[in-house]
């Protein structure tokens, strides 16, 4: 069995230069056990020095150490045969091994827009009033002070950044009426695009008004739509402003620009405000586009400078003979944006062993799944009194739109059809190559009728509960629970003095609770009974025996829809 050219144990970090092919050298190498899972390789502290890692594998099922980084790779990749690794030995140890060279590079990260080098405060004007900031006081009060008008100028731009998203919501009604008293001017036309001129002009909200900061006779403030008047009440009015920058949002809502300059440019310098430089940056493999961060605009992430950093990758051509894999890296460490596959496969067989609770998961709902949260206990190993997230397994496990991808690519394995209608016939379908005893799922069907939007009904019924439904006398139906999306559930249950219970005979789901699908509904279940036992249903004013009465609330639906089957029934 051949082996890496340095010596020393597993784990161990050798510094030296050593050539790596004829013409590239590394200064440290690093060992690494079989099964390691390595996200973030040791790199080079300096420019320019480079590290090579070496993996033991195992020949039958192993894994490629670059399905396990967090880097995104991509770019200006390439590849050679039959290169000699001269970490790499035959068993002899004299001989390099002809490998197969993958050079790959990392693509670099995303960054916000609104990056940049920080722009020294200006003056402030006279008739702005506005304080400067603090130069002779320190310390900690000094800090509480700055944090508090921090939250406080965040506070007041959260704020006018949702009065100009959301406006006032009550309808437009009277702006041609109030035009000249209000003075609303559109004085910002947008250009082609419909992007205004000036991303700072409030937009003119639904009701054709605008904002005002008016101060009451004991001088407390408010905040109330322009079209606010005694006959217009429910117009938008904002009291207790108390904790606010009012001279901040005075200047924004009368588009003062010397006062909210000087006041953003202050905010800047503390690093906060609309003006201050944001360090948000994601990686290409993320999908985000638009800035986590941003009251009045979220900033368009932009490529940063094209990244120097390559990695090689050599891998044997006899990895029988030789199982080891070289990587040779160049990089500082990324966030950790992807799950290594060894990690990914714990926690997609923990989901798996939900089973049907699969159909309707989510990321929230795992954290609510006993079952589910067992087995994370287990697998974390896990002794603290509270539970633990998803992201104590793997950081990336935090991304909930993540997260979520993964659920839905494991509900397609056991749900090939989705869990919708095409999914619900391709159950049907397989239910119905199982025994008759055993077959649930009996109905699937989209129903359209004339002069009714079309439905959906899906029944859900044992032979069972068939043979119990022809016996009993009195039942009583309900639509009780919605616990399925867009999906109302309907069920038949009787009282049966044997058992001492009541027992449910059928269990339906519909999209129309109408007398006409609640029609069909009874027809398809009455249907399906006479399969099941050979007796058609019957109802003792008709045929003197059978069902007695029918307990319901007062559902019109049902009251109109199930009459009509037993009177059809008896024309019969």
């Amino acid at each position: 069995m051949s082996t890496p050219t340095q010596s020393g144990r597993e784990h161990t970090i050798v510094s030296m230069r050593q050539h790596v092919t004829r013409q590239t050298y590394v200064d440290r190498i690093v060992t690494h056990p079989r099964g390691a899972v390595v996200e973030f390789p040791v790199s080079g502290a300096v420019e320019g020095e480079a590290v090579a890692h070496v993996f033991a594998i195992t020949c039958a099922d192993w894994v490629h150490p670059k399905h396990n980084l967090q880097y995104s790779l991509g770019d200006a990749h390439g590849g050679h045969k039959d290169v000699k690794c001269h970490l790499l030995t035959n068993a002899a140890g004299v001989t390099p091994v002809l490998c197969y060279q993958t050079r790959l590079s990392c693509r670099s990260v995303k960054a916000c827009g609104y990056v940049g080098p920080c722009v020294p405060a200006a003056g402030v004007p006279d008739d702005g009033q506005v304080d400067a900031p603090c130069q002779t006081c320190a310390g900690a009060s000094c800090d509480s002070s700055r944090e508090a008008t921090r939250e406080v100028f965040n506070k007041t731009l959260g704020l006018y950044a949702a009065l100009l998203s959301r406006g006032c919501s009550w309808p437009r009604d009277t702006r041609a009426q109030n035009a000249d008293a209000t003075g609303w001017l559109d004085a910002t036309p947008p250009h082609g695009d419909g992007i205004p001129l000036d991303a700072r002009a409030m937009e003119p909200s639904p009701c054709g008004g605008h904002f005002l900061l008016c101060w009451s006779t004991s001088g407390s403030p408010f905040l109330q739509c322009s079209e606010y008047r005694n006959a217009g009440r429910a117009h938008l009015k904002l009291s207790q402003l108390g904790e606010f920058n009012l001279i901040y949002l005075d200047a924004l809502l009368t588009d003062n620009r010397p006062v909210v300059e000087a006041l953003e440019k202050l905010a800047q310098t503390d690093g906060y405000g609309p003006l201050a430089t944001c360090d948000f940056m994601a990686t290409w493999r993320e999908q985000k586009q638009l800035c986590r961060n941003g009251s009045l605009e979220r900033g368009i992430l932009m490529p940063c400078e094209p990244c120097p950093t390559r990695f090689d990758m050599y891998v044997p051509n006899d990895l029988e003979a030789t199982p080891y894999i070289v990587l040779v890296s160049r990089h500082p460490d990324p966030k950790p944006t992807r799950a290594p596959l060894t990690i990914l496969g714990k926690f997609q067989n923990m989901v798996r062993d939900l089973g049907w609770h699969l159909a309707d998961a989510t990321p929230r709902r795992l954290a609510l799944n006993s079952t589910f949260m067992a087995s994370l206990h287990q697998e974390l190993d896990w002794a603290h009194p509270h539970d633990p997230a998803l992201s104590h397994l793997h950081p990336s496990l935090g991304n909930s739109d993540h997260v979520g991808r993964i659920i839905q690519d494991l509900r397609l394995e056991l749900y090939p059809g989705g869990t919708g209608i095409k999914g619900a016939e391709r159950f049907l379908a397989h239910q119905q190559t199982m025994p008759l005893p055993e077959q649930y799922l009996r109905c699937v069907e989209s129903v359209s009728i004339p002069g009714h939007e079309p439905f959906i009904i899906i029944i859900c019924m044992l032979p069972a509960m068939s043979q119990l439904l022809i016996t009993t006398r009195r039942p009583s139906i309900d639509t009780s629970f919605k616990r399925a999306d867009s999906y109302q559930e309907f069920e038949i249950e009787a009282w049966y003095p044997e058992q001492k219970k009541s027992i449910v005979c059928a269990r339906a789901f519909t999209t129309s609770q109408s007398a006409p699908a609640h029609y069909h509904l009874f027809k398809r279940i009455f249907e399906i009974v006479e399969h099941d036992t050979g007796r058609p249903v019957h109802f003792r004013h008709i045929h003197g025996d059978g069902i007695e009465t029918i307990v319901a609330d007062a559902h019109k639906g049902q009251a109109l829809g199930e009459p009509d089957c037993p009177m059809e029934m008896g024309h019969i």
